[in-house]
């Protein structure tokens, strides 16, 4: 059985992704970092809170907030909407892997001899139509 991995689709932008009317990962909602560093050995947060997702802005790293010897550089521009793109290309490979493995363990406990089957392919994770 072959998979296109166009078939696994989004329910919202970052999951759940449903595949044959299943559910193969969950949804995240959110997505941020925080700052901390020790002060007199205590965890203190430093900064506000910077969320990656939902995507209302494009947060910016502050190396003088968690480098002792921050580079010249003081701010950091990332580029967030390829990190967005990858988590969500990441997200659907976990959905494909989690299902292939349903299917292989299904088919084991069955008596099948799927790995026995000169025919027998398994979609590679890290080929996908949807680079």
């Amino acid at each position: 059985m072959e998979i296109d991995y166009t078939d696994f689709t989004f329910d919202n932008e970052y999951g759940p992704i449903s595949y044959k009317g299943f559910h193969w990962t969950g949804q995240i909602t959110e997505i941020y970092w925080e700052t901390w560093k020790l002060d007199q050995g205590v965890p203190k947060q430093v900064g506000v809170r910077e969320f990656i997702t939902p995507a209302t802005h494009s947060p910016q790293l502050q190396f003088n907030e968690f480098l002792s010897n921050p580079p010249s550089e003081l701010q950091k521009v990332l580029d967030w909407e390829i990190f967005r793109t990858r988590l969500k290309l990441a997200i659907r490979r976990m959905a494909v892997a989690r299902f292939c493995e349903w299917r292989y363990l299904r088919a084991k406990n069955a008596g099948d001899d799927i790995i026995g089957d000169p025919d027998y392919e398994p979609p590679s994770l890290f080929e996908s139509k949807d680079k």
